[in-house]
């Protein structure tokens, strides 16, 4: 996609791996990651993968919608920023199951682990219609590390969220 025209990918019904990371940046912009209709298109960690897709600083405008998320550690879906780089934005999570996420807790990363994660200057997404079940860690989290950080603007709406095992769903 990145090197040619293709802006929509379609990702067919069964388990794909994703290992190493599908690690969307700058180059992905103005993109959109799809389940194929009528199919279930499964995203499996492995049990072992820290965050099969991340958002790096500055993607803008990727589309993550009608995928199943499963059997990562800490997080599902990370979108984030830092280190005073603009963050992502204006990015879509949209109509996802994510379930059977664990998260090893540790001093220094206890409130970092959900399901969909936003942090460090994450501005202007949208995280909506998305079923969060089944899940060691917090459902979906929005956080900034220093009081400089932005998470303006962004819209959660319309998701469910069910058995977690960390308060701040």
């Amino acid at each position: 996609m990145r090197a040619g025209t293709t802006k929509t990918t379609y990702i067919r019904g069964g388990l794909h791996t994703t290992n190493p990371q599908l690690l969307l940046s700058e180059l992905d912009n103005n993109t959109s990651w799809l389940g194929y209709p009528g199919e279930v298109p499964i995203i499996d960690g492995g049990g072992t993968l820290v965050s099969p897709i991340v958002f790096e600083y500055y993607t803008q405008r990727v589309t993550i919608d009608n995928l199943t998320i499963r059997n990562c550690v800490t997080t599902a879906i990370d979108i984030h920023g830092g280190g005073g780089a603009p963050g992502a934005a204006f990015n879509v999570i949209s109509n996802n199951e994510i379930y059977n996420i664990t998260a090893t807790i540790t001093a220094g990363n206890a409130g970092g682990s959900a399901a969909i994660r936003g942090a460090f200057n994450a501005i202007n997404n949208t995280i909506k219609n998305n079923y969060v079940h089944d899940v060691d860690c917090v459902g979906i989290l929005f956080v900034s590390g220093t009081t400089s950080e932005s998470l303006s603007g962004n819209e959660i709406s319309y998701n469910k969220v069910v058995r977690t095992n960390r308060t701040g769903q």
